[in-house]
C-alpha cells in the first residue's frame, strides 16, 4: 500500500472467545469493514494510524460539516494514493466460523453496528441485505436453528441470564 504502514488487525484471542463462552458470552461479529478484513483495516484511518495521523494534519483547520469531512477525508486517501478497501459478506462468515470453531454456535452473535460505522461489507451494506448473509450460512452448512442463535437467541439468552445474576 502506497504512503501508510501496513499494520496488523487485532484479532480477540482465542483464549478470551473460549473464557467468554465458558461462562455463556457471545462475541458479537461487529460488520466494520476494518474489523473483518486486514486490507480494510490497512486503508482505514480508525485502524491505521499513520494514515490516522496524516489525515489529521492535512485537516487540521478544516472546518467543514461531518459530510465535508468524510469527503475530504476520501480525497485525502486519493492524493495518498490509498484505496478504501472493503470487507466481504464472505469475510463475515469467516468470521463467524472462526468463532463457532472456538467456542461453539452458542457464543457468536451479531452486533453489525450499522448505524457506527463508516464502512460496511460487499454484500452486507445495510440490514436490508441480511437475506445474504442468512443464506451465506446456510450454503455453509448452518441450520436455521444455528442461524436463529446467532441471530438473536444468543445474546436474549445471555441477557436473561444477566438479569438474573443481577436480581440476586
Amino acid at each position: 500500500m502506497a504512503n501508510a504502514d501496513k499494520i496488523e488487525m487485532e484479532i480477540l484471542p482465542m483464549a478470551m472467545i473460549k473464557a467468554l463462552a465458558k461462562i455463556g458470552g457471545v462475541v458479537q461479529v461487529n460488520f466494520s469493514c476494518s474489523f473483518l478484513s486486514q486490507a480494510a483495516a490497512n486503508s482505514s484511518p480508525f485502524t491505521n494510524p499513520t494514515l490516522r495521523a496524516k489525515i489529521d494534519a492535512a485537516l487540521k483547520d478544516f472546518k467543514g460539516t461531518a459530510e465535508e469531512r468524510r469527503a475530504k477525508t476520501r480525497q485525502i486517501r486519493d492524493q495518498l494514493g490509498i484505496k478504501r478497501e472493503r470487507a466481504t459478506l464472505a469475510d463475515a462468515v469467516a468470521h463467524i466460523d472462526h468463532i463457532v470453531q472456538i467456542a461453539g454456535i452458542d457464543a457468536v452473535g451479531i452486533g453489525g453496528d450499522y448505524d457506527g460505522v463508516d464502512c460496511t461489507p460487499d454484500g452486507l451494506e445495510d440490514v436490508s441485505k441480511m437475506p445474504n448473509l442468512t443464506r451465506a450460512l446456510l450454503e455453509k452448512g448452518y441450520s436455521a436453528g444455528d442461524i436463529k442463535k446467532i441471530y438473536s437467541d444468543n445474546v436474549l439468552r445471555a441477557m436473561r441470564e444477566a438479569e438474573k445474576r443481577a436480581g440476586r
